[in-house]
């Protein structure tokens, strides 16, 4: 699949195509085709890379794609458009760190929470690649230590999240214990985690329990 990237989002990769790929395993659904009747949620959708995909993907899937970003919502947008789903996902301009944030959703409740949130720590964002500094925002990369994005998301999906439902993550290679940690501390479990082609803790996933 192809999408339209620039200066306001980042540059899909690898990583992410594995977040995809496991968050639609988790409900069920297996290759090209499937049929999946779920509610989605996108946390810091960016390029949209990922909301469209899965509803490119599973075309019974109604999918809510969030950023802060009012510039990043408007390229998402125009990938929708380009892969004729515009109509089944909605876009959002809402913060994750805003207590209102569950007001500002057009659903109450979702089976699946997934979020590729920034997590590279700012001391670390000098030895990134210099095209990565150079063409890639710096908000949707970094915050001050890493993991700020996580926690914010884990305390927003308990809130959200029907009983059984599903929280994936996309990882930082370093951040698999602590983000398990975040989880497992608002009542996640069944706790997940799965390596990138390198080998490296990448996607993470926990179940809200039946009853809770």
């Amino acid at each position: 699949m192809r999408f339209t990237v620039d200066e306001r989002v980042l540059i899909p990769r690898p990583e992410t195509e594995l977040l995809v790929e496991h968050a639609l395993e988790c409900l069920g659904m297996t290759g090209r085709g499937g049929s999946i009747d779920a509610k989605i949620l996108d946390i810091g959708t960016g390029s949209g890379c990922i909301a469209v995909t899965m509803a490119k993907l599973a075309p019974s899937l109604r999918v809510t794609a969030v950023d802060c970003s009012d510039e990043a919502l408007a390229l998402a947008r125009i990938n929708a458009e380009s892969h004729a789903v515009e109509s089944r996902v909605t876009f959002v301009a809402a913060d994750m760190f805003d207590e209102l944030f569950t007001t500002r959703l057009p659903e109450c409740s979702y089976d699946l929470i997934v979020s590729n949130p920034p997590y590279i720590p700012e001391v670390e964002w000098e030895s990134l690649q210099v095209e990565v500094r150079q063409y890639e925002p710096k908000m949707a990369l970094t915050t001050p230590e890493g993991i700020e994005c996580y926690g914010a998301v884990v305390r927003q999906a308990k809130k959200l999240l029907v009983s059984g439902g599903k929280l994936c993550f996309e990882l930082h290679a370093d951040a698999a214990a602590s983000v398990s940690e975040l989880m497992t501390g608002q009542g996640f479990s069944g706790i997940k985690i799965f390596k990138d082609y390198s080998g490296l803790d990448r996607v993470i996933l926990g179940v809200i329990p039946f009853g809770t």
